[in-house]
């Protein structure tokens, strides 16, 4: 897996280095059928996705760009926000790897060799709200605790992360204190 960092870069560079890396990656790998964007859409990178939209419109790529804004609520109702809920989703698939190790099954994901990428993934911390939701530790936390922030896991996180799109289903059963179970 090829993986490019840049840093401190203006909102045009960064949708120019987008753009040029997706034909890079569809010269390289011809049966790529979609190419989809998620992009932090708080902060400075409204700018980004409204530039990248404008630009591939223009252009006529056909290609997605999904707005992703992390702060906002998930529609999990273990997690207390969305960037909380994708970065359980990269959690979970990455036990799913340990597991499949030891029964000598093949992984659900695989990590570029990038140890900057994985320390980050490993060093972030949560905890659970009082409203017996998990929440990931702040960046002003991890500040607190010495380290930078995870710009990498970040980008994987938002790359990779799922989450989400529709309210998930729930029934009730009938059972001894009407338990509501998930499916």
């Amino acid at each position: 897996m090829d993986t490019h960092s840049h840093f401190k870069e203006s909102a045009m560079v960064i949708v120019g280095n987008a753009i040029r890396l997706a034909k890079d990656m569809l010269l390289k790998h011809p049966e790529v059928e979609h190419v989809k964007f998620n992009v932090d859409d708080t902060g400075v990178g409204g700018g980004v996705t409204d530039r990248l939209i404008e630009v591939i419109n223009k252009e006529g790529y056909g290609w997605e760009v999904v707005p992703v804004k992390n702060g906002s609520s998930s529609l999990d109702e273990y997690c207390a926000n969305l960037v909380t809920e994708m970065w359980q989703s990269i959690r979970t698939d990455l036990e799913t790897n340990l597991t499949n190790f030891i029964n000598g099954d093949p992984g659900v994901m695989q990590l570029p060799d990038d140890d900057t990428l994985i320390s980050q993934l490993a060093t972030r911390k949560w905890r659970m709200t009082s409203k017996g939701k998990m929440i990931l530790e702040s960046k002003d936390d991890m500040k607190k605790r010495g380290l930078k922030f995870p710009d990498r896991a970040d980008a994987f996180v938002l790359t990779f992360g799922e989450f989400l799109v529709e309210v998930s289903e729930h029934i009730m059963l009938p059972s001894i204190g009407s338990v509501t179970v998930k499916r």
